[in-house]
């Protein structure tokens, strides 16, 4: 699960990189 997490996470990454820094702090709250 958490690596599924991490691999959307990166995808986002690479395709919308300012929603990255936008999801960041959502993503430690879990």
């Amino acid at each position: 699960m958490l690596e599924l997490l991490l691999i959307s996470f990166v995808f986002w990454c690479y395709f919308l990189r300012y929603s990255c820094i936008a999801y960041m702090p959502t993503l430690f709250t879990y």
